[in-house]
């Protein structure tokens, strides 16, 4: 803008107080952070803004038009065995005086994280709480019989749990597991039947089991499960499934001079969209010197979806040199 502050400001006839009009300036990006350690708690305050004409050739990707405010704490107990972690953070675009529909996020977090020691399995448990609100809380009027609904409040529970652990039982194992759950929900009741809910829910479930043997064999398998809950359309709504797994082995010959790979994949998936899919995959990785190396790589998946069939060969080779 040609003036950086609102002219209302100045005078003895002034419109808009000074302070007010410095902080909507719509060029101005700024920020600010307040950091305490004490005991072991690691507390810390902070405030940005980014104006909606503000630019950065450092960073041409920046959002524009946000106002955020954060407090965030992280506790550490029984000698950093457990540490605690506790935010929240609101969002808004709230900087210049003529905005009409404030949008906002307000976000809340709660973070566990415990490590017990040597041995013994890890735990991460993360909880997010999201409301967003647009500033719309009624219909809008086109004419005299009908209207659109542009209003948007929304309510989002985030749970995400992972456990890891490493063990020897005849072999070497990393064992992992994680459950994740997101339900989405449309805080108002009164939409019309041809409008697209945005509620949803998802639920995820990995495992993931790698194994080293006494041979230098190693094995990694996986496997995942995700289940979905979403609009379709006005008024309809449809479920989807997905089960997705993989086991692969790397196996080193000649002094790990050369490694070879093969692994199996298979996935289907139910509901909206029925399908399926397998694939074989070898391969190999050969070492002629310390930094240069040749890869070796073949595939071959097999998809059905539909009632249609593909088969599809991959075939690369790669040359690798190390500086």
């Amino acid at each position: 803008p040609l003036v950086p502050i609102d002219i209302n400001a100045f005078g003895d006839s002034a419109t808009v107080d000074l302070m007010d009009a410095v902080l909507s300036m719509p060029s101005l990006a700024y920020r600010g952070r307040a950091v305490t350690n004490f005991y072991g708690n690691y507390f810390a305050v902070e405030y940005s803004q980014v104006g909606p004409q503000y630019n950065s050739l450092a960073n041409p990707y920046l959002v524009k038009n946000k106002r955020e405010f954060s407090v965030s704490d992280k506790l550490k107990l029984l000698q950093n065995r457990l540490m605690l972690t506790m935010g929240y953070k609101h969002q808004d675009d709230d900087i210049l005086t003529t905005v009409e529909n404030l949008k906002s996020q307000n976000t809340m977090s709660l973070g566990i994280n415990a490590l017990p020691g040597p041995g013994l399995p890890t735990l991460n448990f993360t909880y997010r709480s999201i409301d967003r609100d647009n500033g719309i809380d009624k219909r809008i009027p086109l004419t005299d019989s009908t209207s659109t609904d542009n209003r948007q409040n929304t309510h989002t529970n985030n749970i995400m749990v992972n456990i890891n652990h490493r063990f020897d039982l005849i072999w070497s194992h990393s064992l992992s597991g994680t459950f994740v759950d997101v339900a989405k929900k449309d805080k108002f009741s009164d939409r019309a039947d041809d409008f697209v809910d945005p509620a949803m829910s998802t639920q995820v479930i990995n495992i993931s089991l790698t194994t080293r043997y006494t041979i230098p064999l190693k094995t990694s398998f996986n496997f995942t499960a995700n289940s979905s809950e979403l609009s379709t359309g006005p008024g309809q709504r449809g479920t989807q499934d997905f089960l997705t797994t993989n086991f692969d082995t790397e196996y080193p010959f000649f002094k790990n001079r050369i490694l070879g790979k093969v692994g199996l994949n298979y996935a289907q998936g139910s509901g909206l969209v029925d399908m399926s899919w397998i694939g074989f995959k070898s391969g190999l990785k050969w070492k002629i010197f310390d930094q240069f190396s040749v890869k070796i790589h073949g595939e071959y998946r097999s998809k059905k979806t539909g009632g249609f069939k593909k088969n599809t060969v991959i075939a690369r080779a790669n040359l690798e040199y190390s500086f």
